[in-house]
């Protein structure tokens, strides 16, 4: 979470709560890149805030985005909590707005989930002290209020001190959740919506059936790629958990080869590196808690080790031309060309729209980027972002259909590089992606 690629407001506000909640659980030094980080992203999100008071998706754009601006609520609330600075005239006017759409708000058919946009926004005005008791109990007594709306409407109801209405309503909710079929205003998943469950567990005291949900819930962050959306809401509510389960107290002995550690603390979670070469690792809990264990092998892989090209659910073809329209290899250029890359990405689904794609073009060291408009056809591009060493492209493609992007480039440095594979993938949903093979850029006299 601290190097997310991709830079539109509803992942910077899930990075700052996801951070904001796991601080207390990280090493000090991570910690204090934490305490670095918050003030960053509030000035970024704070820049983005439209004359409504609402925020925009992307930096560029006018129009507000309704579930955006209650995660950014969500995130300056939870910022401000924690002692960090947050401008008052930014909340008032984000609080007016959300004011707004809760009184606007008409219930309507649940199957887009504009009763979860309702129930978040009465979720963030709770949380700031500002409750909307009327607006409330109305979604409350909708007759096709949908279960993720039914669970962050308990949480509200917690937070305002009704947990037995929340417990009631707790009790004939469902949270066996399933995949999004529909285009989703809220970049839902059945991960980010058991999240909410949790959340609203705890808050209605269920700490027994919190503890189950909470297990499934960090199985699914362990077991593959999560997207933002996933890591705030999942953070959050074990946060939240973890300060309701005792003292947190971990007491811990690790024996890994010849070795062995005492591990003390009163954190919820500890981190600690143990020798690769050691073989097995064997822990005994020295405690009177339950205690969880992770064992986490990364590495570093060598900087010549080559991507192979791959493909699902999205296509994706690189053409490298002169100025001439000739085909050249990009495996070899001289110094001092000009040329232009061709990038199409298509969706290969017969079935199924995507939204929120992101393409990212990184180029080898030796190359530079001229000019990223050439030929480029960036009408209704959702954003852009032309950095020196990357393209951007922030899109929608539906079903059947392709798009093009073109990019001019020059052969400026004399030398052997590395050609990054170039990648597209749907930001709210990792196995829909697509990539080029990596490969080798010389740029020779």
């Amino acid at each position: 979470m601290t190097a997310y690629p991709y830079g539109c407001t509803e992942q910077l506000a899930a990075q700052g709560i996801t951070l904001l909640s796991i601080a207390d659980m990280l090493p000090e030094k991570k910690k204090e890149q934490v305490q670095k980080m918050i003030p960053s992203i509030i000035q970024q999100v704070c820049q983005r805030q439209r004359p409504d008071g609402g925020f925009a998706l992307w930096p560029e754009s006018s129009d507000t985005q309704s579930w955006v601006s209650s995660m950014v609520g969500q995130f300056m609330l939870m910022a401000s909590q924690e002692g960090f600075s947050v401008s008052k005239g930014v909340l008032a006017s984000w609080s007016r707005y959300q004011k707004k759409l809760v009184q606007d708000y008409r219930n309507a058919d649940s199957r887009f989930l504009w009763d979860l946009e309702q129930a978040y926004r009465l979720y963030t005005l709770a949380l700031g002290g500002e409750a909307e008791s009327g607006a409330m109990n109305r979604l409350k007594e909708s007759q096709t209020l949908s279960p993720q709306a039914g669970w962050m409407l308990a949480s509200t109801y917690s937070l305002t001190g009704k947990k037995a209405v929340a417990q009631e309503m707790i009790s004939a909710l469902k949270s066996d959740f399933t995949v999004y079929q529909d285009k989703d205003r809220t970049f839902g998943s059945p991960l980010r919506d058991k999240a909410m469950a949790l959340a609203s567990l705890v808050l209605a005291d269920d700490i027994t059936e919190a503890m189950s949900v909470a297990g499934e819930v960090s199985h699914s962050l362990t077991s593959g790629a999560y997207t933002t959306q996933e890591a705030a809401f999942s953070t959050c509510a074990i946060k939240s958990l973890a300060s309701r389960i005792g003292d947190g107290n971990i007491s811990a002995q690790v024996t890994y080869g010849s070795e062995t550690k005492s591990v003390e603390s009163t954190k919820a979670a500890v981190r600690m590196g143990i020798d690769p070469e050691s073989g097995g690792v064997y822990i005994e809990n020295t405690s009177e808690n339950i205690l969880y264990t992770q064992l986490t092998v990364s590495n570093v892989p060598a900087g010549n080790r080559k991507v192979e090209a791959r493909s699902n659910g999205l296509g994706i073809k690189v053409v490298y031309t002169a100025n001439n329209g000739k085909v050249i290899d990009p495996s070899e250029i001289a110094q001092g060309t000009e040329f232009t890359a061709t990038i199409t990405v298509s969706n290969t689904s017969a079935v199924k729209d995507y939204d929120n794609l992101a393409l990212m073009q990184k180029i080898p060291s030796g190359w530079e980027i001229v000019n990223d408009r050439i030929g480029s056809d960036h009408t209704s591009l959702d954003s852009r972002d032309i950095r020196d060493d990357r393209n951007i492209w922030h899109f929608s493609l539906p079903k059947g259909t392709g798009r093009t992007f073109k990019v001019r480039l020059h052969a400026a440095y004399e030398g052997e590089f590395v050609l990054p594979a170039v990648r597209c993938e749907a930001m709210y949903d990792p196995h829909i992606c697509a990539n080029t093979a990596s490969g080798t850029a010389r740029v020779t006299r």
